[in-house]
């Protein structure tokens, strides 16, 4: 994997992003708790954007199924890890039905 060598403000622009697209509250205080537990453990910036990203990856997953993180199976987690490293195309509900974000999970 290629080191980036993140900022903080690469961190905040992925958060920010991530107010924009998460519709469930609790989805969202979710992560932001993500952030504060990996800065306080020493996290260096790089782990915590990958970490952060890959979990709103799979956070716009969940909620592309019209489902909330409690609400997941483990059929849908599978057929999620099954998906790795696949291009695909995850539908963003403030979207129109014609437009897509591509997302590699």
């Amino acid at each position: 994997m290629e080191i980036r060598h993140h900022t903080e403000s690469t961190i905040q622009a992925l958060l920010n992003r991530a107010r924009r697209e998460v519709k469930v509250r609790e989805h969202l205080e979710m992560l932001e708790r993500f952030h504060k537990y990996m800065r306080a453990q020493g996290y260096s910036l790089d782990t915590i954007y990958v970490y952060l990203n890959k979990s709103l990856i799979f956070l716009n997953y969940v909620e592309a199924l019209g489902k909330t993180i409690d609400k997941i199976t483990l059929d849908e987690i599978q057929d999620y890890i099954a998906t790795r490293g696949k291009t695909q195309l995850v539908p963003i509900p403030h979207l129109n039905q014609n437009q897509y974000k591509q997302s590699f999970p």
